[in-house]
């Protein structure tokens, strides 16, 4: 995982998501048994390179999970182009803010 993310996953679980080199984002969700036994089971998989406007850069290195609307199915997602949120029911993408950014550190 390159950066993984804590959610609530659809059924109001724990999960988590994850990019990975493609630019495949993979959502994960606890599920325990009747033994008690917790394990991590994918519940999805979704190709962000066909919900946002990346072009040619389908990698992960110019991706990034930066965070979650609390309480919805909304990630918010950073790439070269600017900022988005991607709403994970619908899987429609929203453009918050373009490039250039000022880094303040």
């Amino acid at each position: 995982m390159r950066n993984p993310l804590l959610i609530l996953s659809e059924d109001g679980r724990l999960g988590v998501v994850d990019l990975d080199e493609h630019g495949l984002c993979h959502m994960w969700s606890v599920e325990v048994s009747v033994d008690g036994v917790a394990s991590w089971i994918k519940l999805r998989e979704m190709d962000f390179g066909m919900l946002l406007p990346l072009g040619n850069t389908r990698s992960s290195d110019s991706l990034w999970l930066v965070g979650c609307v609390e309480g919805t199915d909304i990630l918010v997602v950073a790439t070269d182009i600017g900022a988005f949120t991607i709403d994970l029911k619908s899987l429609r993408s929203r453009k918050l803010s373009s490039k250039p950014f000022e880094d303040i550190c």
